[in-house]
This record gives C-alpha cells, sequence and structure tokens, in this order.
C-alpha cells in the first residue's frame, strides 16, 4: 500500500496517506506500504512517523529546474540525515525521492524531449541520490501528454516518457554495481484511462519496480457528491471510476498484479448544499472546500 500524502500535509509530515496493496496474480510476494512524507519547509519529527509499519516512504518533492532534479525545500538536506537515522534504526526501511508531483510537474516534458536532455536528468538523479544516500527516485510526472497543472505537454511524451524511464533504470542500475547496492525506480500513475492512453505502459512496467496507482481524489471539484476513493463502482456513478477498475485497467495495459501499489486517502471530502431525492451519494451540491484529515500512526 501506499500513504498517499500528496495534497495537504498531515502533523506537517504526512501530506497525504494511501494504503499500498499488492495485488498478486500468481506467487505470493512481500506486500509493501509506502508513505509519502510532505514536509515542506519544515523539519520533519522521526517519532511522528511509524517506520515499523512501513517498508518505504517516500520524500515529497524535489523540483526540476532546467531540466535537472533539485531540492524543492529549504530543510530538505537536514531531513534527509533525519530519515537516514530512520533507516538505521528499522533497516527494513527504504527512502526515495518523489520528484514533481501536481505543483512542480511543468519541465518534465521538456526534459525527457531529447536524448541530452534525458541525459542531463538522468545526470542529476543519481547526483541527488548520492548526494542524500538514499535508495531511490520515484518519478511523480502529472502527467505524460496531459495538460494537468497547465503543464507542457507533447503528444510525444508518450514515448519520451518510455525513454527517460528506461534511461533512469540503466543509471541506477550502474550506480548500484559501483556501489554494491540496488537503487529503486518508481513512478506514480494516474488512476484513468487518459493516463494509459498517453503512456506505454506494456514497456515502462518493464524497467521499475512499482507502479503507484493515485488511487484517490476520483472527485475533487466536481459539485456531484461522491466518492473519490472508492473500491468499487457506485451504481449511480455516471462517471464508473474505483480503485477496482483503475487496477483492471492497469492489468489489461501490461502491469503485473505483484508491481502495482494501490493508493488509498486517509482524508475525505465533504460537499453541501446536497440537493435531489437520494440520501446524498451522486446527487448535486457545492464543490466540496474542505477535506476531512485524519494522522497515519
Amino acid at each position: 500500500m501506499h500513504l498517499s500524502l500528496r495534497r495537504a500535509a498531515v502533523a506537517a509530515v504526512v501530506f497525504g496517506a494511501a494504503l499500498s496493496l499488492n495485488w498478486q496474480g500468481r506467487a505470493q510476494t512481500s506486500p509493501v506500504i509506502i508513505a509519502y512524507v510532505f514536509p515542506r519547509n519544515e523539519l520533519i519529527v522521526p517519532s511522528e512517523i511509524a517506520a515499523d509499519k512501513l517498508t518505504h516512504i517516500n520524500y515529497a518533492f524535489a523540483d526540476v529546474k532546467d531540466g535537472r532534479i533539485v531540492e524543492g525545500f529549504t530543510r530538505d538536506a537536514e531531513n534527509f540525515k533525519l530519515l537516514a537515522d530512520l533507516r538505521r534504526a528499522h533497516p527494513h526501511l527504504k527512502i526515495l525521492i518523489s520528484v514533481g508531483g501536481w505543483t512542480w510537474s511543468g519541465n518534465f516534458s521538456d526534459a525527457a524531449l531529447t536524448a541530452e536532455s534525458r541525459r542531463r536528468f538522468t545526470d542529476s538523479a543519481i547526483a541527488f541520490v548520492r548526494r542524500h544516500d538514499i535508495d531511490g527516485v520515484d518519478i511523480d510526472w502529472e502527467y505524460p501528454g496531459l495538460r494537468g497543472n497547465n503543464n507542457v505537454h507533447r503528444p510525444e511524451d508518450r514515448e519520451n516518457f518510455t525513454a527517460m524511464m528506461a534511461e533512469l533504470r540503466q543509471a541506477l542500475d550502474v550506480e548500484g554495481r559501483a556501489r554494491s547496492r540496488r537503487y529503486l525506480l518508481t513512478f506514480a500513475a494516474g488512476a484513468s484511462p487518459d493516463f494509459i492512453a498517453h503512456t506505454e505502459m506494456d514497456k515502462v512496467q518493464a524497467v521499475v519496480d512499482f507502479v503507484n496507482l493515485m488511487t484517490y481524489d476520483f472527485r475533487t471539484s466536481d459539485p456531484i457528491a461522491g466518492h473519490h476513493a472508492n473500491l468499487y463502482v457506485h451504481p449511480a456513478d455516471t462517471k464508473k471510476r474505483s480503485v477496482d477498475g483503475a487496477v483492471r485497467d492497469f492489468l489489461a495495459a501490461g502491469v503485473p498484479p505483484a508491481k502495482i501499489v494501490v493508493g488509498v486517502p486517509f482524508y475525505g471530502r465533504a460537499w453541501a448544499d446536497i440537493k435531489g431525492d437520494g440520501t446524498g451519494p451522486y446527487q448535486p451540491g457545492s464543490r466540496p472546500t474542505e477535506r476531512i484529515e485524519t494522522k497515519y500512526g
């Protein structure tokens, strides 16, 4: 499971929370529980992180500037040292840098555009991993070939995303052999048919360890009230969005079951002024303006 702390900070440590479940299709593999930690410009508080319940921490976020991965916040270096201490106390724990996110995905398309720009990006990833002694890279490009947060995007993003991930995998493997360790490569995937249509999932999955599905925020600014991370489709939901449907779509796109990590938010959304004859869900109302959050621990 991955704890998706994606849009807001919970106690300045977790900015979303998501359960990561490995969907098994054959041989049993060890499940993973991934938490995104999003401290912004604050110091993390290691005692507030339930490290014994986690397998991975994705530190959110690094930025992409001039085609390179760079630190996004003022206290990142201090926070990586605190996370290294946490890893020493919990040797099973892996620490990754999550790059981009909703706010900082605007420069991915340019970074992935050419062989030269991808080499610059990959070199900066290796330098970042070395600088902070972390265990891998999580790419959170929201989204290849799609506008996202009014981002630069191109039709070529589909193939360029594949090339970027393949070159990152190769560079991380070379670095790993030099240091006698294995570095992880993962990415956050939009849980929608549009994301699949604008990527080459069958090729990308082959070079990554996990595909972290963003199976939450199915409804963010929609005036129709409804679950934003529902497991199954509600009969009244005209959008037909669900965790189950997203997982099935990614399986059909060629992602092996053991690589799929399901995201579950530890927050809810609220609508008001519900109209219609129903009991609330999938009835028209005001757009959600608040999130009800709970701390993971």
